[in-house]
């Protein structure tokens, strides 16, 4: 991060409270990143900044609990999150059926 960038964060992850963005947030903010999660589920960021994963994975639990207080995190709704951010990555959610496949 650049001295002038203040708290922005160096990656931003569109759809970053789902399946696949809150374990690849989670796992950047442990290699020492300043993440920021996009999502559209403020229940979701919520839950993720009070230390409680809003679905079961395994492992996650721990590692949101070493990776939150460190202020690598950053949660929010709003798309200006973006703005000036180096590296956006988008995370789309995958379809699944009537029996939960995908």
């Amino acid at each position: 991060m650049s001295p002038d960038s203040g708290d922005r964060p160096d990656i931003v992850v569109v759809g970053g409270a789902g399946h696949v963005g809150l374990p690849l947030s989670l796992k950047l903010a442990q290699a020492g990143h300043r993440v920021g999660i996009l999502d559209v589920s403020q229940d979701a960021l919520d839950q993720i900044a009070s230390a409680q994963m809003p679905f079961a994975e395994r492992g996650a639990d721990e590692l949101l609990a070493e990776v939150l207080p460190t202020g690598r995190l950053t949660f929010g709704t709003e798309p200006s999150m973006i703005d000036k951010v180096r590296v956006v990555i988008v995370v789309i959610g995958t379809p699944i059926d009537e029996f939960m496949n995908p």
